[in-house]
């Protein structure tokens, strides 16, 4: 038996789901911890130096959505077992908080295409890659929906 299949046996399903939820989080925040501060500059009408989304947001967004596609798709297979414990309250909140993250970035991505269409010139790869990173922000928001119920709502 080789070291990879005795940690993979190790590691339960629960400790999977965990981990790939995990790696679901770090990729969200990514695409907030990058995406906010172009979105401000958007906001106040302010254009990018070339028209466009600046490289490195772009990496950091397909960063971000490869993470969040990872662990979403990884973790569609697993069944996620809370306990016989309801945690309805915790729930509440994860739902919540799903929902908060999708609305507002939806109100970005509204922001960005259509009240400032003028101030961005949107170039086919741009604007396929922020797609990309409002699909995978959708795909985290199904996950918490999926966690909030399995809590106990």
């Amino acid at each position: 038996m080789g070291i990879a299949s005795t940690l993979t046996a190790k590691v339960t399903l629960n400790q999977r789901y965990w981990l790939l939820l995990t790696l679901e989080s770090a990729g969200e925040l990514i695409i907030l911890w990058h995406g906010i501060p172009p979105y401000r500059r958007l906001l106040f009408g302010q254009a990018f130096d070339t028209g466009r989304l600046p490289t490195n947001l772009i990496v950091w967004f397909i960063i971000g959505a490869t993470l969040i596609q990872i662990g979403y798709w990884a973790n569609r297979s697993l069944e996620l077992e809370i306990g016989s414990r309801r945690h309805v309250v915790l729930g509440h909140f994860v739902l919540f908080f799903g929902r908060l993250n999708f609305i507002f970035l939806s109100g970005v991505f509204a922001t960005a295409f259509f009240v400032r269409f003028d101030v961005v010139a949107f170039s086919i790869f741009g604007t396929t890659v922020v797609f990309a990173a409002l699909f995978s922000v959708y795909c985290f928001t199904r996950e918490l929906e999926r966690l909030g119920r399995a809590l106990g709502v």
